[in-house]
């Protein structure tokens, strides 16, 4: 017959880490293309550019952001020119935003206070729990 053996349990510390998850805010906006051509037409005419230009924004954004905003503008009231006194002022350049109503660049938006701005597009962000996207 055997011998019992015996063995005592030997447990170790408990050992604490804290966590913390740090975001590295970014706020990324691209447009393209790089050139929009326009062929112009008589005078007082409408024309539309040969492309529309596509704005992406991409962001990761902390709990503490509350809105989050896009702006286009110009800084001067003339739109285009030719270089030689044919002007086209920024009154007479409209965007539109996601297919909308067009409106022209007669603004003063956010950071652009130049008066020749629109609002490209407005987010809440932060507490209501969107904190990364892009649109």
């Amino acid at each position: 017959m055997g011998q019992a053996s015996s063995a005592q349990a030997l447990n170790s510390n408990v050992a604490t880490v804290a966590l913390n998850a740090v975001l590295a805010e970014s706020l990324t906006v691209a447009a393209g293309p790089a050139t929009v051509n326009f062929t112009p037409l008589a005078p007082n005419g409408t024309t539309n550019g040969s492309a529309p230009v596509v704005i992406t924004t991409t962001w990761a954004l902390g709990k503490a952001r509350v809105s989050m905003k896009v702006y286009a503008g110009f800084t001067s009231a003339v739109a285009l020119t030719d270089g030689v006194g044919d002007n086209i002022p920024t009154a007479n350049i409209t965007g539109a935003v996601n297919g909308g109503a067009a409106a022209p660049f007669t603004g003063a938006s956010g950071p652009i206070a130049s008066n020749n701005a629109i609002t490209v597009f407005s987010q809440v962000v932060g507490a209501v729990g969107t904190f990364n996207s892009n649109t």
